[in-house]
């Protein structure tokens, strides 16, 4: 029988392959964010299905530019892997259609290698408010309706017109008084103002409130 025998360049040439090829799979590895969580309800604590998470390459609770977008399992929970950079810090938001969105940030220093998304999501509610002018003149005016709610304050300035009947929906936070204000003006003076007025909403239910002037 012939014997065959490995120099010991051909020895080291072949190590070296095999370093190489696996720090190449320790480097793809290393950049692999492994992420878990859910979304979840502010009041009942459960994980909220159908909900939506984004990853997005910023540090600073800014949306960025968007890395992935994951969906949970039927239970609500996220397990998701994306493409990242070792020591770096991302922005999470998790949304549904009938919560209010909430975003965090992702710090990939984690000691376990994994990276917890999981956020308190405020259910949503609406207030329809139908706005009517019972004002004897006819001036021109305009109205500043706001509603403050956890999340973010909505300031929509509406203009109306001598006796109108119009109909505004705004988005409110269920289960919690949120606090509605508004200010009638003519031209750019404010005539008339209201105090803080505390709207209690069902979730996922909308209250109708009238103002008139």
């Amino acid at each position: 029988r012939r014997k065959f025998s490995l120099s010991s360049t051909a020895v080291l040439s072949i190590l070296i392959v095999v370093v190489l090829l696996l720090s190449a799979c320790k480097k793809e590895t290393d950049n692999r964010i492994h992420v878990t969580g859910a979304g979840i309800d502010k009041y009942n604590g459960k994980a909220i299905p159908n909900s939506k998470l984004s990853i997005y390459n910023s540090s600073s609770l800014r949306q960025g530019s968007l890395i992935a977008t994951f969906s949970p399992d039927v239970n609500g929970n996220f397990d998701a892997i994306f493409d990242g950079k070792p020591e770096s810090v991302y922005t999470c938001i998790i949304e549904h259609s009938l919560y209010i969105p909430q975003r965090g940030l992702l710090s990939t220093n984690a000691p376990d290698g994994k990276l917890d998304c999981s956020e308190k999501l405020y259910p949503k509610a609406w207030v329809k408010v139908r706005v009517k002018d019972q004002s004897p003149d006819s001036e021109f005016k305009q109205i500043h309706l706001s509603l403050e709610k956890p999340g973010g304050n909505y300031n929509t300035p509406i203009i109306v017109t001598k006796n109108p009947d119009t109909t505004i929906l705004l988005e409110a936070t269920g289960e919690i008084k949120n606090s509605f204000r508004y200010s009638v003006y003519k031209g750019n003076k404010s005539y008339q103002n209201s105090s803080s007025i505390l709207l209690n909403c069902a979730r996922f239910d909308t209250l109708e409130y009238e103002l008139t002037y």
